[in-house]
């Protein structure tokens, strides 16, 4: 009971998912003035022409593609108020702008029940948008922003304010809500979305894909205990194990840990495979190429789009599982 008083005396903390955008950075400004807000961003620091100074704000730097980095940026959060959408840098490849976009509500969705949100507040780009479906199966209370003309950040303080609030229909706003760039410096992202067949876990989908490239002239797999080696012309290319702690119910994800192709990075980067209904999401996210960028992006990268196209053909003529 003492802890419920204490938290009914704290001011309400409101995460906000995209802060480094136009409505991100106007409605931190205005809501830190009575609220504490933690603007989330893929930028170490925060963006130029953000608000700085003001008590109840603070920035917090993530990868809301990762379910474990989602967890903690919304550890103490009240509200999260998700804004962030996908951009298209030159280094994330064979990815639509909506299957980014998927990703990162998914992740989000993911990490939702885990945390201390209570409820969600969601900026939607028009009535189909794809993040709201999943946003809305995470369980936590949503209300959804359509539009937002002429002042899109007065609706959402309202939206925030309002506890009981329901979901409001206004005309549509030609602004930009945030587009972080989702990708480490010198990284590389993709995201595929692919048919599971049916009764297939992410796991399955997972191991799947990469003792695939066996099928692939001049590569071979080697497994061994949670792990895998992809090996071409007596090299290991790729060398991936089962990320510890990573895999929750319906995903499964590998580290990329070596290999001639990829250098090391910290955090590792991620091979993740997590079931959406009959499809299964596929991201590669924080992949660093050895080669030169312009010579990876005509070479490996394209290799990369065509066997991850093959391999969804491949997936969509398996049997279902019992």
């Amino acid at each position: 009971m003492w802890y419920q008083r204490r938290l009914m005396a704290r001011p309400l903390r409101v995460a906000i998912a995209g802060g480094s955008g136009e409505v991100g950075r106007a409605l931190a400004d205005r809501l830190a003035a009575h609220r504490e807000v933690v603007a989330l961003t893929t930028d170490p620091r925060p963006p130029p022409g953000s608000p700085q100074g003001t008590a109840g704000l603070r920035w917090w730097s993530c990868d809301l593609t990762s379910v474990s980095e989602a967890e903690i940026a919304l550890a103490g959060a009240d509200v999260l108020v998700f804004l962030a959408r996908a951009s298209r840098p030159s280094r994330i490849l064979h990815t639509a702008p909506t299957t980014l976009d998927l990703l990162l509500a998914d992740a989000v969705a993911r990490a939702l029940p885990r945390t201390s949100v209570r409820r969600v507040v969601f900026f939607a780009c028009g009535p189909d948008d794809v993040r709201e479906q999943v946003l809305r199966a995470s369980g936590a209370p949503l209300v959804v922003l359509r539009g937002g003309a002429p002042d899109p950040v007065a609706a959402l303080v309202e939206l925030v304010e309002a506890p009981l609030a329901a979901d409001r229909d206004l005309p549509p706003w030609h602004g930009t809500a945030a587009a972080p760039k989702h990708a480490r410096a010198g990284t590389v992202t993709s995201v595929q979305r692919l048919p599971k067949p049916k009764g297939w876990t992410a796991r399955d989908v997972g191991e799947a894909c990469v003792v695939w490239n066996a099928t692939v002239p001049g590569l071979s797999v080697e497994r061994g205990p949670e792990s895998f080696a992809i090996r071409a012309l007596g090299l290991r290319m790729l060398v991936l194990r089962v990320a510890p702690g990573a895999s929750r119910p319906g995903s499964f994800a590998l580290e990329v840990v070596g290999g001639a192709l990829t250098r090391a990075t910290v955090p590792p980067s991620r091979f993740e495979f997590r079931e959406a209904g009959d499809e299964v999401l596929v991201a590669l996210t924080g992949f660093a190429p050895t080669l030169p960028w312009p010579l990876y992006r005509f070479t490996h990268a394209l290799a990369h789009g065509q066997a991850m196209d093959r391999f969804g053909r491949w997936l969509a003529q398996q049997p279902a599982k019992a």
